[in-house]
């Protein structure tokens, strides 16, 4: 992703590497700093995905792969 100009921020529960706690504390400083549309890809336990809220998660590999986009919320 970095090779093709996207910025891929880390976070890490141990300080090895990157940001040193939440996975979701780095989402929410990248969303409150940069006002443009975004689109997020995530995998990892469920907890971590629904920290966000009021989100309907999926799992592509169960009721994917394909989905209508209409059924998407685009934010």
């Amino acid at each position: 992703m970095k090779r093709i100009g996207v910025d891929v921020p880390i976070a890490t529960d141990d300080a090895s590497r990157g940001h040193h706690d939440l996975v979701t504390e780095v989402l929410q400083q990248v969303l409150d700093s940069q006002p443009d549309p975004h689109r997020i890809v995530c995998c990892g336990p469920e907890v971590m995905m629904e920290a966000d809220g009021g989100w309907d998660y999926k799992r592509t590999c169960v009721e994917g792969p394909v989905f209508d986009a209409a059924s998407i919320q685009w934010r």
